[in-house]
């Protein structure tokens, strides 16, 4: 006779699909405790087109022994890990060498591990990680919600350009980072504003990072149309 299957995700043996949350700006931070950071750092995983190695992303020095960038994620879960100095040197990714300390990580089918992640919402969120453990970093955060609250930025979404008024008199470092963590354009200035132009940047979202000369950190997001 006729049967109705009760319903079932493509891929999985039982159950409906996971929530899928809208694409959110994820910020990877790596601090070095224990290593000596190479000349190149990176943040690499399944979350990007290509994966992996092809779509690796270069990661900025925002402090002492600190690195970050930021990408926006569409999967709700994504592995991804840090490397420290060449990509093509397997010696150079993460191992994970404590076994008691991998409670951020899943095996990886390869006979090492990938740090693991699933979001909930579709709210920006910060990963902060010591090299080659999952305990919490040093990434620079105590003073990002000051920087947040006195940057303002006008117009968005915006066509030529946009200006960017802070609310205290310091150096401010100024990255325009594509959808993909790739810097475009990067100014410094201690004025009390700035205007930055668009020049041959394509319609699309860009994330501004903001990083005051205290350590002050605030990522945005424009829109060029």
């Amino acid at each position: 006779s006729d049967s109705i299957l009760e319903a079932r995700c493509f891929g999985q043996a039982s159950g409906a699909c996971a929530f899928i949350p809208e694409p959110a700006l994820v910020t990877f931070s790596v601090t070095f405790e224990n290593e000596v950071p190479a000349g190149e750092i990176y943040v690499l995983g399944d979350f990007t087109t290509p994966i992996w190695q092809g779509g690796a992303i270069a990661m900025t020095q925002v402090a002492s022994n600190v690195y970050e960038a930021s990408a926006e994620v569409c999967a709700a879960s994504f592995n991804y890990k840090f490397v420290n100095g060449a990509i093509i040197d397997d010696a150079n990714w993460e191992d994970f060498p404590n076994p008691l300390d991998r409670d951020c990580t899943i095996p990886n089918g390869l006979g090492g591990f990938n740090r693991f992640y699933t979001r909930s919402n579709s709210a920006p969120v910060t990963l902060d990680y010591i090299f080659n453990s999952c305990q919490v970093g040093g990434v620079v955060t105590a003073t990002e919600n000051k920087a947040a609250t006195q940057t303002l930025m006008t117009p968005n979404p915006a066509s030529e350009g946009f200006k960017i008024t802070f609310g205290d008199a310091q150096t401010y470092r100024v990255d325009v980072v594509d959808v993909a963590g790739r810097i475009k354009q990067t100014l410094n200035t201690n004025s009390a504003s700035i205007f930055v132009e668009r020049g041959a940047l394509s319609n699309g979202v860009y994330f501004v990072s903001i990083t005051g000369e205290d350590g002050s950190r605030v990522i945005k997001k424009i829109i060029f149309n």
